[in-house]
């Protein structure tokens, strides 16, 4: 009897978050094929990552070599073969537990050469193995026609800030490192213009990328409990009563706004599969501790919920509640756990209190001394600023809190303006493509959406496109929303 009413509940629940979708947000059932593939692919990620870990060691450079060019060809071959999956697994590359935690930063601090170094050797693989595979057919480069004159703009301020930095005689490793994720954002955006032809490689490179985003953010997890020496920075408590580790990932920001996109238009056993991810990718984002990442995540929380109909809401109802427990439940148990070997014999409560309620000097007062003093730069500059790689006792313009004026002090007003309207002008022509999609075409847009927000916002206190591939994954979606876009006009046309 028992079984019988728990087999019931679940029914219901399994009816209440069938909607009117389709059901395939996330295309059909992976073939063997794309199983093994994606396995494969986490194993490259992986061995990527620790190759990573031992590129400063002279002694291992034949070593370093081989399995440099052995993986260059690996992802070259999968490229020519399969582009989308290639691209997939490319991605894949950029982002592994080992790579986020020994080499953390980009060019102010050690490793940041060998995180771009990688990056560039995945998208060289990628290029070739694409071009070579649309050459071998007969194909444009360019699928379509797409509107880059203001793009190009972008990115002709970026070499005056490279001029002017250099003028300024400012550190070349520095210059570099400011320019490395406009490069990055604008390589993968074209290797996925270049790999992306059908909507099913669309699917599958959202697919593969999310499954590897949320496996990741789950040996995270499992490695902040049983690691803890493993994590790199620490935050006071309450004026530093107590320390306690921080999970030093941020991509998971980024992949809680997809998952929440494609949540709220899933059904069925999508909608569970993606309740279980977004649980995990929540449960990293807590543990990082970082208020502005959860700051970001609340906005695109906060955006998808209003871009969702209130009818879809009521339909996800119970299955968005019982989502929300099982957050809720999670978070608790580990917080107890916390608190038997982390927190000293504080209270979980009094931690999250703690972090919400007390803002340390280098978190409140330095991030307003900080803004103020980079306005005061920019009145000093403001037309094209001081050129990329600029620093102040040691701390590059880049790293300070707010990414956008920092961009503005590094290139100047009118470069911030189009910087920030060419922004604009994105997420409204996603916005607009979201309110006239069926069902799959709106989850995946407010996905990318999501994505979008919860980056945007957090570079306003915390200067994250300059950690992991960030960048590399803001482009990818950006190439997946215009093929997507180009591939849905010419099936109307």
């Amino acid at each position: 009897m028992r079984q019988g009413s728990a087999g019931a509940r679940w029914n219901r629940l399994l009816s209440q978050v069938r909607g009117s979708g389709s059901g395939q947000l996330l295309g059909a059932r992976p073939q063997r094929w794309e199983v093994a593939a994606f396995t494969l692919g986490s194993l490259a990620a992986l061995a990527t990552g620790l190759l990573a870990t031992v590129l400063n060691d002279r002694r291992l450079l034949l070593l370093i070599v081989v399995a440099a060019a052995v993986l260059f060809a690996g992802y070259a071959i999968t490229a020519y073969l399969r582009p989308a999956l290639g691209l997939a697994l490319g991605l894949m590359a950029l982002y592994s537990p080992t790579f986020n935690y020994t080499y953390l930063y980009t060019h102010e601090f050690s490793g940041g050469h060998i995180r771009a170094g990688i990056s560039a050797l995945v998208m060289a693989a990628l290029f070739l193995g694409t071009l070579a595979r649309r050459r071998a057919g007969g194909e444009r480069l360019l699928p379509g026609s797409f509107r880059l004159s203001l793009g190009l703009l972008a990115l002709g301020f970026v070499a005056i800030g490279i001029v002017n930095g250099l003028a300024n005689h400012h550190s070349l490793r520095l210059v570099a490192g400011d320019t490395y994720p406009a490069v990055e954002f604008c390589g993968f955006l074209l290797v996925t213009l270049l790999s992306v032809q059908t909507r099913s490689d669309v699917t599958t490179v959202l697919r593969t990328v999310l499954a590897w985003g949320v496996l990741v953010s789950a040996i995270d997890v499992v490695l902040y409990f049983t690691r803890g020496d493993f994590f790199l920075s620490h935050f006071a408590l309450n004026g530093g009563k107590i320390l306690v580790h921080r999970l030093d990932d941020f991509m998971p920001a980024l992949f809680l706004g997809i998952c929440i996109g494609l949540l709220l238009w899933s059904d069925g056993v999508e909608f569970l599969l993606l309740a279980a991810a977004t649980v995990i990718v929540w449960n990293a984002v807590i543990l990082t501790f970082f208020r502005s990442m959860w700051v970001g995540d609340t906005a695109a929380v906060l955006v998808a919920l209003a871009l969702v109909p209130w009818r879809r809401l009521r339909r996800l109802g119970r299955g968005l509640a019982v989502t929300l427990a099982a957050a809720a439940v999670l978070f608790v148990a580990e917080g107890l756990f916390l608190a038997r070997s982390s927190f000293h014999g504080q209270s979980l409560s009094s931690v999250v209190a703690g972090r919400v309620g007390y803002v340390e000097p280098t978190s409140g007062t330095a991030r307003v001394v900080d803004n103020l003093h980079l306005l005061t730069l920019i009145v000093q500059r403001p037309v094209l600023g001081f050129g990329l790689g600029g620093s102040e006792n040691g701390l590059p313009y880049s790293s300070t809190s707010n990414f956008y004026l920092s961009s503005a002090v590094a290139l100047g007003v009118p470069a911030l303006l189009l910087f920030l309207w060419l922004l604009g002008r994105f997420l409204l022509d996603l916005k607009r493509q979201y309110d006239r999609a069926e069902t799959a075409d709106r989850a995946f847009l407010l996905a990318v959406i999501g994505a979008f927000v919860a980056v945007g916002v957090t570079l306003l206190t915390f200067p994250s496109l300059l950690h992991h591939p960030i960048p590399a994954y803001l482009g990818a979606l950006s190439g997946l929303a215009l093929r997507r876009r180009g591939l849905a006009q010419a099936t109307v046309g």
